[in-house]
């Protein structure tokens, strides 16, 4: 994965060095949704359930950007915070629900493409998010254990607007594959599709 985000990033300053039509630049943003969720585990204990409330994210990284007339292509890599909250209920009670937060850093590379229109732009294009690392208060819990699939993919669309050294873009993320591989409480294994279905916002700024 370090080999591919140096690849990319040499990428990146060979369109800002070879293309007439090419920007370079720093970009910065957040994200709120509320993962879809599968269902939910039990245990002997207790019963956690994905929250309804939206959760934040926060990004930040580098763009690449060439054009061909209207056509552009906009890469860039990424450092992330995706955040998840769950609700903890103990079994057979009937107790106010306990909120756990979950929390990774993870690695992301989509690539935009789209058209322009004037200073407006149409925008749609894959993503891929590689986890970094993850903390978790669900750990807490005695019995629970979780694991997470190192890659996943995403679609990525919606509008930008762009203004010589200043862009902003507002996408909405589709999550395609899954973040979570199972989660588990005292070894009854039960499968949380967590997928990323969130709001972006950010806005670069060109070098």
């Amino acid at each position: 994965m370090k080999k591919l985000g140096i690849l990319i990033i040499m990428s990146l300053f060979s369109l800002q060095a070879f293309s007439g039509d090419s920007k370079f630049g720093f970009i910065l943003g957040m994200s709120t949704g509320s993962p879809s969720i599968s269902t939910e585990v039990k245990g002997n204990q207790y019963i956690i359930t994905k929250n309804k409330i939206n959760d934040f994210g926060f990004h930040m990284g580098v763009f690449g950007e060439v054009a061909f007339t209207t056509f552009f292509i906009q890469p860039e890599v990424l450092l992330s915070t995706l955040s998840n909250r769950y609700s903890i209920e103990k079994a057979g009670t009937t107790m106010v629900s306990t909120i756990k937060n979950d929390q990774s850093i993870n690695a992301e590379i989509p690539v935009l493409m789209g058209i322009k229109v004037g200073p407006f732009k149409i925008q749609i294009g894959p993503q891929a998010r590689f986890l970094l690392t993850n903390a978790s208060q669900v750990f807490d819990y005695t019995g629970y254990e979780s694991q997470f699939n190192e890659a996943s993919f995403s679609l990525l669309q919606g509008l930008g607007l762009s203004f010589e050294k200043f862009q902003c873009n507002i996408l909405y993320e589709w999550g395609i594959s899954s973040i979570t591989k199972n989660i588990s409480f005292d070894n009854k294994i039960s499968y949380i599709g967590l997928k990323a279905n969130q709001a972006v916002f950010n806005v670069g700024f060109v070098f």
